[in-house]
């Protein structure tokens, strides 16, 4: 099922590209935008997703820890359940 999924999203992303290709808007400068765009949502997507602990950080005065050695400004505190 994956896989399928795998080639109909090829297939969709294929018959978008070369439909804007055909289009009389096409031009360079604007796919190099296009592509841009698309890298910096997927570094902002990866980088929030890493930056983000999971919740299987128990340590607290460990995890204050780190924040303060990445940002020294930055305090943490332990919400209630």
């Amino acid at each position: 099922m994956q896989f399928a999924l795998f080639i109909f999203s090829f297939l969709t992303i294929v018959g978008a590209f070369s439909a804007w290709r055909k289009s009389p808007l096409y031009s360079l400068g604007s796919s190099l935008k296009l592509v841009g765009a698309f890298l910096l949502i997927v570094v902002v997507v990866v980088g929030t997703s890493l930056a983000i602990p999971d919740d299987h950080i128990t340590d607290l005065p460990m995890m204050q820890q780190k924040i303060i050695s990445h940002c020294p400004n930055a305090s943490v505190h332990q919400s209630a359940p």
